[in-house]
């Protein structure tokens, strides 16, 4: 009895398949090796800067100005006296749980800007959407650190929608709402001093770095894919044969 010869369209169909697999896991191996790349960087800044001592605010507006990374970099700077005002609240998850980090203006009397946005820390827990509305003024005298949203509007931000609720760190529409548009596209997180019903929360430090696990697991996925679709790919010629 003759043998029944394989179905072609059925092989390209699956090689097809294969090929998208493949280049989807291949494309999520080469993100991670840029995540590692970035976190690496990031993870040195961050070691650097449990030592650095603060630098002029000014200073480092200048360079963000012209176009420089300041991101992760301890300054101090004087804030400009005025009244109690609302605070913007960023939705945030930290190890306790989630809070409300509320921002103010840290107005300036010198400089490439007319203010900073200053993030006071982290005001309770959030055991619903409703955010504390204490109003706050900024100290006249702070020290921090600059973080800088690179990336826009995270995968993971939180839905919001009362005013002056941000599910992330929007920094022009934080600063819109706060009624100074042309502030610095830049949170300066308060280390301190502490503000009174908030707790200072400074950019973490013990950040994990995974990637390379990453890196291998998708890397290694796509082999195996391959791997499993050459085997099946042989043993079906022995068969036709």
């Amino acid at each position: 009895m003759a043998r029944r010869k394989p179905k072609n369209g059925f092989s390209i169909l699956t090689l097809i398949l294969v090929m998208i697999g493949v280049a989807i896991l291949c494309g999520l191996g080469v993100w991670q090796v840029r995540r590692l790349h970035e976190k690496t960087q990031y993870l040195h800044r961050l070691d650097a800067l449990k030592f650095a001592p603060a630098e002029p605010l000014n200073v480092a507006l200048n360079h963000l100005q012209a176009g420089h990374d300041v991101d992760s970099i301890r300054v101090e700077t004087a804030c400009e006296p005025g009244p109690p005002a609302p605070a913007a609240r960023i939705y945030a998850v930290n190890d306790s749980g989630a809070g409300w980090r509320p921002v103010v203006l840290c107005r300036l009397k010198f400089g490439p800007y007319p203010a900073v946005l200053l993030d006071l820390g982290i005001e309770g827990q959030a055991q619903s959407l409703a955010p504390p509305t204490t109003e706050f003024v900024a100290p006249s005298q702070v020290t921090g650190v600059l973080y800088v949203q690179h990336h826009g509007k995270p995968m993971m931000a939180t839905a919001t929608t009362g005013a002056g609720q941000f599910g992330w760190r929007d920094a022009q529409g934080i600063s819109a709402w706060l009624g100074a548009p042309d502030a610095a596209p830049v949170f300066l997180i308060l280390e301190q001093p502490a503000v009174a019903g908030v707790r200072p929360a400074p950019i973490q430090s013990d950040i994990s770095n995974n990637h390379l696990g990453y890196i291998i697991t998708w890397f290694g996925l796509a082999a195996a894919l391959v791997g499993v679709y050459g085997a099946a790919l042989l043993r079906r010629r022995r068969k036709a044969a």
